[in-house]
């Protein structure tokens, strides 16, 4: 890091290693600068299948990016481009957080950033992104343009559903259909359903 008056500038880039995989990466670069009106951004990181998230019960991500992050930091402007190149998310293995209180006497003023506003992001899933559930495990392609806030973004694209299968239980009958093929129409926020429509088989054995 070099100070330069009110200004943070980082000089060489921040870089973070996955300790298993060193080819992978996170880099950070830019400069902070506390102005009149707060302390200003303008950052810029890059990615390489870097493993973001790794709980078996939740999701399993790896993120290539490469994304900007400028203006105020209790809100800053988010752009960029994202590619899951190794995905997969699970559906209805949820568990409670606790909530971790501060300590007696503890300052708990928050930090002044703020959720960032995402102006574009265009996000590409790989070859190797899938849901699974109790019932359905399914490959996933596709791209999506998301933009709002990082809290609950408003995304648009079209996910197509190529290959997996989906257990039908209905106590005494149960069969496991083959995926054909599908398409997910994405088109709102998080609380906005999507349309979907797969198509499946099943072999009926004399």
């Amino acid at each position: 890091l070099r100070l330069r008056g009110d200004s943070v500038i980082i000089a060489e880039p921040i870089r973070m290693v996955d300790s298993d995989n060193p080819g992978d990466f996170i880099n950070v670069s830019g400069v902070m600068v506390h102005a009149t009106e707060g302390w200003m951004v303008d950052l810029r990181s890059q990615s390489r299948d870097f493993k973001l998230i790794d709980d078996p019960r939740v999701a399993t991500i790896d993120a290539t990016w490469n994304v900007h992050l400028s203006g105020a930091l209790r809100q800053p402007f988010l752009e960029g481009d994202v590619t899951l190149p190794s995905a997969t998310f699970v559906m209805g293995q949820t568990r409670k957080i606790r909530a971790v209180r501060a300590a007696p006497g503890a300052d708990e003023t928050p930090l002044p950033i703020g959720m960032p506003i995402i102006t574009t992001m265009h996000v590409t899933l790989g070859n190797d992104v899938r849901f699974k559930s109790r019932d359905a495990n399914v490959q996933l392609t596709g791209e999506l343009d998301v933009s709002g806030e990082l809290s609950a973004p408003y995304a648009r694209g079209v996910v197509l559903a190529n290959r997996g299968t989906y257990r039908v239980d209905l106590g005494v009958i149960k069969r496991t259909f083959r995926v054909d093929s599908g398409i997910v129409r994405v088109a709102g926020t998080p609380d906005m359903p999507a349309s979907i429509d797969i198509w499946t088989s099943y072999v009926v054995r004399n």
